[in-house]
């Protein structure tokens, strides 16, 4: 098994927060832990040609831009099969109970919840989103331990 972090030496501007990107090649499939940027996505499709992967499966941890910005290049490039992710409006119920504040609608969360989750939502379209506390299990000796349900659904305000 073969872990390569991505950081920002010798990309075109080094001063830019490229965020995060991990990737996990088992020998057998690749995972991606985020990607941050479009030059961390080019530079994991060059691993991926040269170690002849046609698919990767993407474990988003949060929606932040330098987490999130290069996973749609890789989609359009047909490189992700699958991405593992918090699916908060699965949760919408659940995150009203405990939110317990009668203001507050099933109706208005779900527009917030799409509001400032927008880019997760605009992968739907194009490649299969997979829940993380239901499906942890990303591949052989790859398996997604937490944050747990129970620490993720904290209310927050929306």
């Amino acid at each position: 098994m073969e872990i390569t972090f991505l950081s920002s030496q010798n990309y075109s501007d080094v001063t830019a927060n490229n965020g995060d990107c991990i990737f996990i090649d088992t020998g057998s499939e690749l995972v991606i832990f985020d990607c941050g940027c479009e030059e961390h996505a080019e530079r994991v499709i060059k691993y991926m040609k040269e170690k002849k992967y046609s698919k990767a499966k993407l474990v988003l941890s949060h929606n932040d831009s330098d987490h999130f910005n290069g996973i749609p290049y890789l989609i359009d490039n047909g490189m992700i099969s699958d991405v593992y992710t918090l699916l908060l409006l699965k949760y919408k119920d659940e995150l009203l109970e405990k939110i317990n504040d009668k203001r507050i609608t099933r109706d208005s969360l779900t527009k917030r919840i799409k509001e400032l989750f927008d880019n997760i939502s605009s992968l739907s379209k194009k490649v299969t989103l997979r829940d993380i506390f239901t499906e942890t299990l990303i591949c052989n000796n790859v398996t997604i331990v937490g944050p747990d349900r129970e620490y993720a659904l904290v209310p927050c305000k929306v």
